[in-house]
C-alpha cells in the first residue's frame, strides 16, 4: 500500500544513512467501461545492494465505472505473496477519493522462521483548486498491522541490509510502522514554473518514535530546457539529513512534431556533508516511438562512477523490456 523513494548518504567516513522519502500518487481512475491490466516476471533488483535477487510475478486489473474504478493486484515470490484491492471514486467539486486494502503473507526467515500475516491500509484525497491554480492535494493516512511488510521491506529483512538507517542487531532494525500521515501541495505561477510541498510523518509499533520527511521545490522552463530545484529534509530519532537537488532536462530534437524523440538530463545533488553527486541520463525512442532505449552515468559522492542502459519494445500485446 503505498511506496517510498529509499535514499543512500555515503559519509566521508565511508558508512551509509539510510532513509526514505515517502512518495504517494493520486487515487488512481480510469474511464467508464474501460479496462486496463498488466502482468509482469522477472528478478528484483533492490537499487544494486547485494544479496539475493528472487525472482517475482505480479498482475494487476482495473475496470473503470461511471464515477468509481476498482482495482486488483497480486504479488507472488518464494516465501512471499500479497493480495491488494481497492476503489478510487470522484464527487465532482468536493474531489476525489481512495480506499486500497492489502493483505501479506510470508516466511520470517531472518527470526523465528515462522510465517507471518498482516494487513494494511490507505486511505487519500485529492483534489483541483481551480480558482487560486493550487493544483492538486493530497491527504492520505495509512494504517498497518503489526506484521505487514512490502516486498521491498521484506528483501532488505532477507538479505540483512541496512533498514532506514540501522543495522542488523540494533534494536531498531525490526521496527515496523503502524501509521503514516502525509500531505502534498502543488501550487501553479501561471507561465513561471510551479512550486511543490510535501511533508508526512511516520509513527512505529513498541516506540513514541517517528520520523518526519518534508520536501519542497521549484520548476520551471526556460527555452527548451525544463530546470527543478528541491530540497528535502529527513529526520529521525537518530539523525537528520538534508539533500538539494537540481535537476536539468532538455529535448535534443525539437521544432516540427516528431514521431520520435530523444532528450539528455543532468542531475546534481548535495547532502548534508556538503558531498556532491552527479548524474548523466541519455533517452531516446524510435520505430516511430515503439522502441525506447536509454543510457545513464552516475558518480556517488565518493567519486566511484556506475553506468547502465536499457530498450524496451511496445508491440500490440505485449511490451518487452532488457537491461
Amino acid at each position: 500500500v503505498g511506496a517510498d523513494l529509499d535514499v543512500t548518504v555515503e559519509e566521508a567516513d565511508g558508512t551509509n544513512q539510510v532513509f526514505r522519502v515517502p512518495y504517494t500518487s493520486l487515487p488512481n481512475m480510469i474511464r467508464p467501461g474501460a479496462m486496463r491490466y498488466n502482468t509482469a516476471i522477472g528478478q528484483y533488483r533492490n537499487n544494486g545492494q547485494s544479496g539475493d535477487k528472487p525472482l517475482l510475478g505480479s498482475a494487476s486489473i482495473e475496470y473503470g465505472f461511471e464515477s468509481f474504478t476498482l482495482n486488483n493486484t497480486l504479488l507472488a515470490a518464494e516465501n512471499y505473496q500479497s493480495l491488494g484491492i481497492g476503489a478510487a471514486w470522484n464527487i465532482g467539486a468536493i474531489g476525489a477519493f481512495s480506499l486500497d486494502l492489502a493483505q501479506a503473507r510470508y516466511k520470517e526467515s531472518w527470526d523465528s522462521g515462522q510465517t507471518r500475516t498482516g494487513s494494511a491500509m490507505r486511505m487519500l484525497y485529492a483534489k483541483q483548486f481551480d480558482a487560486t491554480d493550487t493544483g492538486l492535494q493530497i491527504l492520505g493516512y495509512q494504517y498497518r498491522s503489526k506484521d505487514f511488510l512490502e516486498f521491498s521491506e521484506f528483501v532488505n529483512h532477507s538479505n540483512y541490509q541496512d533498514i532506514d538507517g540501522y543495522e542488523y542487531g540494533d534494536d531498531e532494525w525490526n521496527r515496523r510502522r503502524r501509521s503514516r500521515i502525509e500531505m502534498s501541495v502543488n501550487q501553479g505561477l501561471q507561465s513561471h514554473g510551479s512550486l511543490y510541498f510535501s511533508l508526512s510523518q511516520d509513527r512505529y509499533y513498541g516506540t513514541s518514535a517517528k520520523s518526519t520527511s518534508m520536501s519542497g521545490g521549484f520548476g520551471t522552463q526556460i527555452g527548451y530546457a525544463n530546470i527543478s530545484i528541491s530540497y528535502t529534509y529527513t529526520k529521525d530519532d537518530n539523525f537528520n539529513d538534508n539533500q538539494i537537488s537540481l535537476n536539468i532536462s532538455m529535448p535534443l530534437n525539437w521544432g516540427e512534431q516528431q514521431s520520435n524523440y530523444s532528450s539528455l538530463s543532468y542531475g546534481l545533488t548535495r547532502n548534508s556533508d556538503n558531498q556532491y553527486s552527479q548524474s548523466v541520463n541519455y533517452t531516446a525512442s524510435a520505430l516511430d516511438n515503439r522502441l525506447n532505449y536509454s543510457a545513464n552515468v552516475q558518480k556517488d559522492t565518493q567519486s566511484n562512477t556506475s553506468e547502465s542502459a536499457s530498450i524496451g519494445y511496445n508491440a500490440n500485446a505485449a511490451s518487452l523490456t532488457g537491461s
